[in-house]
């Protein structure tokens, strides 16, 4: 989907002696969501997943125009690139790109009915927010929906399913270790508050719970 995109917005930036942007770039709704779902996927540290993904989101929006918008950081962006280029892991321990192997899950079901699991290299240190963005350029099965309630974010939905209070059914946030399954515990902080190690396993589990 990345690749598709880049291509018409390259397509809208060139020469208007080929009329690309009349025939191709006129505004539609389909591309206005996929521009504002781009800039949603955009991290703290200015990335949008790894180096690769990254680069193609950035130059996607910037040959659509959008280098100059207030919805996302394009110099955090830049920084990051820099960084990601001129550090050297074998000088500097903490390196910011250096990666970790995570395990990210959805079960859903008390008795886990459905399982859903996608393995993936991110950044150390990187937050269960992080991982969840990550996942969604992944696979779209991962696409969430939250909201901020008194400074804490609550995700309400995720592979088009949403919370059922009336039937006492809600995501649960789960964290533990990989292949570990007796190691699996219960979190109440926030995406973005939760930092993850590598071999950790980060888990949404859809079920019955009294909140």
């Amino acid at each position: 989907i990345f690749e598709r995109w880049l291509l018409l917005s390259c397509l809208c930036s060139f020469n208007t002696k080929m009329d690309f942007k009349k025939h191709f770039c006129q505004p539609s709704d389909l591309y206005k969501e996929t521009i504002g779902q781009f800039k949603k996927l955009q991290m703290q540290d200015g990335r949008f997943g790894n180096v690769y993904t990254t680069a193609v989101i950035t130059q996607a929006l910037i040959a659509s125009g959008q280098e100059h918008a207030k919805d996302w950081k394009l110099n955090t962006t830049i920084k990051y690139f820099k960084v990601d280029c001129s550090a050297n892991p074998r000088k500097h321990g903490d390196d910011p790109v250096s990666k970790v192997r995570l395990q990210y899950s959805l079960y859903i079901g008390d008795n886990k009915n459905v399982v859903h699991t996608i393995y993936l290299k991110v950044p150390d240190n990187s937050t269960a927010a992080e991982v969840m963005k990550l996942a969604e350029v992944e696979d779209p099965k991962y696409k969430c929906k939250q909201e901020n309630m008194s400074g804490k974010t609550y995700v309400y939905e995720i592979a088009n399913i949403a919370n059922d209070p009336e039937n006492g059914k809600f995501w649960l946030l789960y964290v533990g270790e990989s292949n570990q399954t007796e190691s699996l515990h219960r979190t109440n902080l926030s995406p973005e508050k939760l930092t993850l190690s590598n071999g950790q396993h980060l888990v949404f589990w859809y079920k019955t719970a009294s909140l």
